[in-house]
């Protein structure tokens, strides 16, 4: 990611991801941090401003909990619509569509999270 509004140590900024890979395409996305917690609470919302993903109108918080003994849980939890707004969108720009997308993105960064984590 490449920070391209704003410091990253503060709660307002807009960063640009590059090889976001959607199918076999690397994309990006353009998306922005709207709001941080205190140490204590652990979460941030973001919102994704533009982009190749199938959605819109997508604003996500991400939050850590502890949970017992050098363990923690994170809790991704985002809203969105589908981009395509027609009535009766085409069969890759519709909800489930949106959805299985977004599914696909949270245990992507889930998982690379937890790699990350556990690495020695």
């Amino acid at each position: 990611m490449r920070l391209v509004q704003g410091r990253s140590d503060t709660h307002r900024y807009v960063r640009r991801a590059q090889n976001i890979h959607t199918g076999d395409v690397p994309s990006r996305v353009l998306d922005a941090l709207t709001a941080t917690s205190d140490a204590r609470h652990r979460r941030y919302r973001y919102a994704i401003r533009m982009g190749v993903l199938p959605v819109s109108d997508y604003v996500a918080t991400i939050s850590v909990k502890a949970a017992g003994l050098n363990r923690s849980k994170v809790t991704w939890t985002g809203t969105f619509k589908r981009k395509h707004v027609a009535a009766n969108p085409p069969a890759n720009a519709d909800d489930t569509t949106a959805t299985k997308t977004m599914v696909g993105v949270y245990r992507a960064g889930l998982d690379n999270l937890k790699k990350i984590i556990e690495a020695p």
